[in-house]
C-alpha cells in the first residue's frame, strides 16, 4: 500500500463541535485527538468517550501519543479509532473512516483480514511480517503490503471488548527488495549466458567465486570454484597471466590484451593446447574503494586467428589486384568497421587509410544518405547477407557525385562470417541521365496533354460556328496548323521556349509588304507552356483580320504594342491589337468562335483575359496573360 500523495483535508477544532462528554485521553494527540474531541461519538455504538470503558481509554492515549501507525476495533460493530500516523494509510478515506465499522471502511480487503481480526476477537494474537493486499484506498486497485500485529483487548472479567493493532507499511521496501532480485536474478542470467568467458576471483589469491560456461569451455574444466587460481589452472604457469593478475590486484588498474596465446594443458596425459583470447581484467572495490577482487571477461578468438592466418596470402593477393581496380574496392570486418579500402577510393575522396578504419569511411557520405546507408550496412552484417544501395559521395574537391556500391559477404571455409567485399561504381553521368529522361517523360506527358486539349477544343468550336463541311475543314485545317507551326517552332528550340516577336512574326509575316505590321515593345522570351495558347490567340486575331479586317484589303495595317509589369503574382504581360485602314467596322451581334477561343485559351491556360472593342477605324485587342518563366530584356 502506497501512502496518499492527496492534500488532507484541513481540520478546526475550535470550529467542530464539542462532545461534553470527551475523555481526556484524546488531548494532546494531535489532529485525530482534535477530530476525537469534536467527533459525536453518541452516534456510534461506543457512547460518550465519559461511559467508554478504561481499557477502551488508555489504549486510545497510548495511540494518540504513537508516531506508529495504530489503529483500535471496538465492539462488536468494531469501530475504528486511529492515530495520525495511521491516516496516510486510509488514503482518501480519511477522515470518513474515524467511528466507523472496520468492514465497511477495508470493504475491499474483507476477504483476507476477517479471519485474521475473527481470531483477535477470540483472543488470539497474529502477528505478520508481510501482508499483501489488493486495496482500492485511493479509487483503484494497489498492491500493499504491511507488517502488523493484531492483539486482543480484555476487559475486567476477561472477555475480549476490542483488537488493538500496531503496523508499519512496507510496500516501498517490497517493491525495493523485488526489484533488487529481479535484477539479480537478471544478472545472474546474463552472467551464465554470457556468449564470452567470465570468472570473478576474490582476494589476494584469486579465489574463484563464479565462471561462466564460456570460461569453463575454454579452460576445459569445471571444478575449480572455491580454488585459487594457481591451484586451479597450473598449466599456464609460466604465461605470464598469474603476474597480470597480481598487479591488478595490487594497483587497482585494469588490463586489456588482444589476441593474446594462452597453452591449456588439462591433464598430464593430453596435448597442450593453444587458444587466442581477447580480455581485460577488471578489479573489483569495494565501499571503502579497495580492491576485492578481480573480474576476468574476454572472447575466445582463437578461430578467427586461424582463419586470419589462413587469408593472410590470398588478402596480400587481392590487396595487389584492388589497388590496380577501377573502381572502388573495399571489405569490413564482421562487427561492420572498415579495414580496407584500395587505391581508387583514396584518389577519389582525399581520405587516408586512417580516416577510413572503422565507421571513419562514413564521412565521406552525403549527410542526407548517411542514415540509410548505415542502417543497410548493420542489417548486411547482422543478416550475412547482400548490401546494394546508391548514394552520394564526396569527392577530393568537396563535390558530390552519385556511386552505386554493392558488396557480398565473405566466409571462412568453415562457415564464419568475417565481413563483406564491396565494390563502388561511379553513376553519376548515369543518374543525370536518368533524371533528364524522367523530367523529359513528365514534360512530353504535360505537353500531349495540353496540345489534345487544344486540338479538341478546335475541333469542338469550329464544328458549331462553321455553316457547313467546308468551312469546318478548312477552319480545322489553318488552326492546327498554326498550332503545328508553334509546336515545330518549339521543337527546334528543344521546348526551352519562343521570343514574343517570333511568335508575332510567324503568324502575320506572310501578310507583311514591309509596311503594314507594326510590332513594339521589350524583347520577351516566353516557356513553351506560355508560347502555344498565345500563338493560337494571334492566330485567330490574324485569321480574322485577313477575312474581314485590316489585312483583306492592300492598305491596312496591324499594329502590335505591349509591355511587361511585375505585380505580387509575378509577371504580367500586356499585349495591345490595333487594326488600322481596314474596312469600316460594326460590332458583331453575336459572340464568334474567334472570341470564344480566346477566351478560354487565355483564360484557361495564361490566367488571363481578352478585351475586344470594335470601333468603326479598327477592332481593337487588350491581352493580358501572366507570364510563366519568361526572361524580360531591353527594347530591341
Amino acid at each position: 500500500m502506497i501512502e496518499s500523495s492527496a492534500p488532507k483535508e484541513s481540520f478546526d477544532a475550535k470550529s467542530a463541535p464539542k462532545d461534553s462528554g470527551h475523555a481526556p485521553a484524546f488531548l494532546g494527540g494531535g489532529e485525530l485527538g482534535q477530530r476525537m474531541c469534536a467527533f459525536d461519538w453518541q452516534t456510534t455504538p461506543l457512547g460518550a468517550p465519559s461511559t467508554w470503558p478504561t481499557a477502551l481509554t488508555t489504549l486510545v492515549e497510548v495511540m494518540l501519543q504513537s508516531r506508529q501507525p495504530m489503529f483500535l476495533a471496538w465492539g462488536d460493530a468494531r469501530t475504528m479509532l486511529y492515530n495520525d500516523a495511521y491516516a496516510p494509510l486510509l488514503g482518501a478515506r480519511h477522515p470518513d473512516a474515524l467511528g466507523q465499522p472496520f468492514f465497511e471502511v477495508w470493504h475491499d480487503i474483507i476477504d483476507v483480514v476477517k479471519p485474521i481480526m475473527d481470531k483477535a476477537f477470540a483472543g488470539e494474537s497474529t502477528h505478520m511480517d508481510d501482508l499483501m493486499l489488493l486495496v482500492h484506498r485511493h479509487g483503484y486497485p494497489e498492491e500493499a503490503h504491511f507488517a502488523f500485529s493484531y492483539t486482543p483487548v480484555r476487559g475486567g472479567s476477561g472477555t475480549v471488548m476490542g483488537m488493538f493493532c500496531a503496523c508499519t507499511e512496507t510496500t516501498k521496501e517490497v517493491m525495493a527488495r523485488r526489484r533488487e532480485i529481479a535484477e539479480s536474478e537478471r544478472l545472474e542470467n546474463m552472467f551464465a549466458m554470457a556468449p564470452s568467458f567470465m570468472a570473478i576471483l576474490r582476494g589476494p589469491r584469486h579465489i574463484f567465486e563464479s565462471t561462466n560456461a564460456a570460461y569453463n569451455r575454454l579452460i576445459g574444466r569445471d571444478d575449480i570454484i572455491g580454488r585459487s587460481v594457481r591451484e586451479a589452472l597450473p598449466d599456464i604457469a609460466g604465461q605470464g597471466f598469474f603476474e597480470i593478475l597480481d598487479e591488478v590486484y595490487a594497483t587497482g588498474q585494469p588490463f586489456v590484451n588482444q589476441d593474446a596465446k594462452v597453452t591449456f594443458q588439462t591433464s598430464e596425459d593430453s596435448a597442450p593446447t593453444d587458444r587466442y583470447v581477447s580480455f581485460i581484467f577488471q578489479p573489483i572495490k569495494g565501499d571503502d574503494g579497495e580492491v576485492t577482487g578481480v573480474f576476468i571477461d574476454g572472447h575466445d578468438v582463437t578461430e578467427r586467428m586461424i582463419s586470419q592466418g589462413a587469408l593472410t596470402e590470398s588478402e596480400t593477393r587481392f590487396r595487389e589486384m584492388a589497388d590496380n581496380a577501377p573502381n572502388f574496392i573495399w571489405m569490413t570486418e564482421p562487427s561492420g568497421g572498415c579495414t580496407y579500402v584500395n587505391q581508387r577510393w583514396h584518389s577519389f575522396t582525399g581520405q587516408t587509410a586512417q580516416d577510413v578504419r572503422g565507421n571513419g569511411w562514413l564521412d565521406a557520405v552525403h549527410p542526407d544518405d548517411l542514415e540509410e546507408v548505415r542502417l543497410a550496412l548493420q542489417q548486411a552484417h547482422v543478416d550475412h547477407d547482400v548490401f546494394e544501395l546508391e548514394y552520394r559521395l564526396r569527392q577530393e574537391d568537396g563535390t558530390y557525385v552519385w556511386t552505386l556500391n554493392t558488396a557480398q559477404p565473405r566466409f571462412t571455409t568453415d562457415g564464419t562470417f568475417v565481413g563483406l567485399l564491396g565494390s563502388g561504381l561511379d553513376i553519376d553521368e548515369r543518374k543525370d541521365f536518368e533524371e533528364r529522361q524522367a523530367l523529359m517523360v513528365r514534360e512530353l506527358h504535360h505537353r500531349v496533354k495540353n496540345t489534345l486539349a487544344t486540338v479538341q477544343a478546335i475541333i469542338g468550336f469550329t464544328l458549331r460556328t462553321s455553316t457547313d463541311m467546308e468551312s469546318f475543314r478548312t477552319g480545322v485545317s489553318n488552326r492546327i496548323a498554326s498550332l503545328a507551326r508553334s509546336h515545330s517552332s518549339l521543337t527546334d528550340a528543344e521546348w526551352q521556349g519562343m521570343d514574343l516577336r517570333a511568335v508575332l512574326r510567324s503568324e502575320l509575316e506572310p501578310y507583311d509588304n514591309g509596311k503594314r505590321l507594326i510590332l513594339k515593345g521589350p524583347r520577351v522570351f516566353l516557356s513553351s507552356d506560355t508560347v502555344v495558347p498565345l500563338t493560337m490567340a494571334v492566330h485567330e486575331l490574324t485569321t480574322n483580320a485577313v477575312k474581314y479586317g485590316a489585312l483583306s484589303n492592300e492598305d491596312g495595317q496591324i499594329e502590335v504594342r505591349w509591355s511587361v509589369t511585375i505585380g505580387p503574382e509575378g509577371e504580367h504581360l500586356t499585349l495591345d491589337w490595333r487594326e488600322i485602314g481596314g474596312p469600316e467596322v460594326c460590332p458583331p451581334t453575336r459572340t464568334g468562335f474567334g472570341t470564344t477561343l480566346l477566351e478560354r485559351l487565355l483564360g484557361g491556360q495564361l490566367n488571363g483575359s481578352a478585351t475586344m472593342n470594335y470601333p468603326a477605324q479598327g477592332v481593337e485587342v487588350q491581352i493580358k496573360a501572366q507570364l510563366r518563366d519568361a526572361k524580360v530584356g531591353t527594347k530591341p
